[in-house]
């Protein structure tokens, strides 16, 4: 999110994954006001949006102060993010839906429609737009392909597939995360313990590198992926063991080769489930789940400089920075609260109670939603069944 537009990406890593299709409604009537900011009596200022999976509320926090403006009901849920973002347009591209449906869909956060439903044959679907804003890259997981959309507003092909690559058979590609230069997306195959580069222009995997087991016996199950800021290194998180992390250098994206794991004797904590590049990406912050903590990279040395606590049996899934990149927050999970991080000092300097079980975080330059306020805590339960999608539904 930059200069007070919502983007897909941006909002793909608070949302991640929708409710069901009964949630569309509610969910996109609030998206209306945090994408068009109606209102007219305020300025924009710098928010952090929390979404409280117990009962599909918002919490809206100024990163300023880091004090709460209000919270306000969404209707809906978030699970596992997007860990890239690319600020381009205001279409909003989603596909991990919890209803399980095989498609991806588009909605125009202007509008605060869907305007297009694009089948892919697999109910698990990771999505990043290119850089310029035309294409959708989406890896679909169970039917082990790739595809190209085209997301261009006005184009007469808006919305259809205008090329699809199958990858090897059983990949189940789990993730995509692009070059900075949107030439090539990476993406990790958890079906086969691979790594693959695609090539984004002819659309053709021009590389499969293996991940090799470090901790236990096979499968390893590579799962999520970030490319850094400048497009050295790609982080991959791998189930094996207590979870690890994969360094690949893709200077030469023909050829990636990795470089570094990280382990639990380096420092990290259990269960990684992904990791945020410093704006600048001198630094990784790698969110581990059943530590409840952080693992600090510096990314110059591939080494873990520092853990940071967070809150013991929190877990952490994801999390996003200000958009001056001073601080990262954080949600925890099972404590109701937000973490922030000063980036600095690469300290816990506050907790923050939000609404119950907070999930994703997305940082906004907006104007606060014009929507009624609730109190935190107010509202019912959500699903008090406790049925659904699970917590990080990527690595089911």
């Amino acid at each position: 999110m930059r200069d007070g537009v919502l983007t897909r990406r941006a909002f793909l890593k608070a949302t991640g994954a929708l409710a069901g299709a009964g949630a569309f409604g509610p969910l996109l009537s609030t998206v209306r006001g945090l994408a068009q900011a109606q209102d007219e009596e305020g300025e924009e200022r710098d928010l952090l949006f929390v979404i409280n999976n117990g009962d599909g509320s918002v919490t809206v926090i100024d990163t300023q102060t880091d004090e709460i403006v209000k919270t306000v009901f969404v209707g809906t849920t978030a699970s596992f993010p997007a860990n890239k973002r690319y600020e381009r347009g205001s279409l909003l591209f989603t596909g991990l839906h919890t209803d399980r449906e095989p498609a991806v869909h588009i909605v125009d956060l202007q509008s605060a429609q869907i305007v297009k439903r694009v089948e892919t044959g697999s109910w698990q679907n990771y999505t990043e737009t290119t850089p310029d804003g035309r294409f959708l890259v989406v890896a679909a997981r169970f039917v082990d392909e790739f595809l190209k959309i085209d997301v261009r507003p006005g184009s007469p092909t808006f919305g259809e597939v205008v090329a699809r690559f199958k990858h090897l058979e059983g990949s189940q590609p789990c993730d995509i995360t692009l070059s900075p230069d949107g030439r090539f997306a990476y993406a990790p195959d958890r079906g086969t313990d691979t790594f693959s580069v695609l090539d984004v222009e002819r659309f053709e995997v021009v590389a499969t590198v293996p991940v090799p087991p470090l901790v236990g016996e096979p499968p390893i199950e590579p799962f999520m992926a970030t490319a850094s800021p400048d497009g050295r290194y790609v982080f991959v998180e791998n189930i094996e063991g207590r979870g690890t992390v994969s360094v690949f250098d893709v200077r030469d994206p023909t050829k990636p080769k990795e470089v570094h794991r990280f382990t639990q004797d380096d420092g990290l904590g259990e269960r990684p489930i992904t990791d945020e590049f410093t704006y600048d990406g001198a630094i990784n912050f790698i969110i581990n789940r059943d530590t409840g903590d952080l693992s600090v990279v510096d990314v110059e040395r591939l080494e873990i400089v520092k853990r940071i606590p967070l809150v013991e049996g929190g877990n952490p899934v994801a999390g996003d920075l200000s958009l001056d990149g001073a601080k990262l927050y954080v949600p925890v999970h099972n404590a109701n609260v937000v973490a922030v991080v000063d980036v600095e000092a690469l300290e816990l300097v506050k907790l923050i109670e939000v609404g119950p079980n907070p999930v994703g975080a997305v940082a906004l330059r907006t104007r606060v939603p014009p929507a009624e306020g609730v109190a935190v805590g107010s509202l019912p339960p959500l699903n008090p069944s406790g049925a659904g999608c699970p917590l990080y539904c990527c690595t089911v």
